[in-house]
């Protein structure tokens, strides 16, 4: 794999990222991202997804989209990473 390329399987995660409950124009971490993809059906068959990312692995597969965008929480005492769709 070429850096800075998504797999089909990441693809697949990212698609179900944006089909979930959670409003992605909104701020979320990737754990919240997680939990939604998890309670999220398949297109097809309607069954849920069972190989999930782990929160740092989505992390870098949302660095790498260019859908998405990390916002700057750098002066906030949290060190969990925001994401939101642009």
């Amino acid at each position: 794999m070429a850096l800075g390329r998504l797999t089909q399987m990441e693809i697949n995660w990212l698609n179900c990222l944006e089909r979930s409950v959670l409003d992605t124009t909104q701020p979320f971490t990737p754990s919240q991202g997680i939990t939604a993809m998890a309670q999220t059906e398949s297109k097809k068959k309607g069954r849920r997804m069972l190989r999930l990312p782990t929160s740092r692995k989505l992390s870098q597969i949302l660095r790498v989209s260019k859908d998405y965008i990390e916002l700057d929480t750098k002066r906030e005492i949290t060190t969990a990473r925001y994401w939101v769709r642009i």
